[in-house]
């Protein structure tokens, strides 16, 4: 599949990169597109405390559900929009429809 590289500092290129292999309760996305967002200009620059290239970049974006979870909600071929973090879903935060502010949050990618 195509994925854009940040292949150093200041340098993305269009390459060829491996597929996915997710695991049975992962959910594997066909992107239809995706945008590049101010962690991703910060590793372009440089300036990421932690994304170093060689780095895939893109985790904003919305596509369609190539192979689906087992048990999950998510069905081949529905339409979806990735909300780029992971919450706890039980804090107070959480509870109230404010997943971005969890004090648990992860952000994968």
């Amino acid at each position: 599949m195509k994925a854009a590289v940040l292949r150093a500092v200041g340098r993305i290129g269009i390459d060829e990169v491996e597929q996915p292999a997710p695991a049975a309760d992962e959910t594997l996305l066909e992107m239809r597109c995706v945008g590049l967002c101010g962690s991703d200009l910060a590793a372009f620059r440089g300036r990421h405390p932690f994304r170093r290239p060689p780095v895939v970049l893109g985790h904003e974006g919305a596509g369609r559900v190539a192979r689906a979870a087992a048990g999950g909600r998510l069905r081949p071929g529905g339409r979806v929009a990735l909300m780029p973090l992971l919450s706890c879903r039980e804090c107070p935060r959480c509870e109230s429809g404010l997943p971005h502010l969890c004090a648990r949050r992860r952000v994968p990618g």
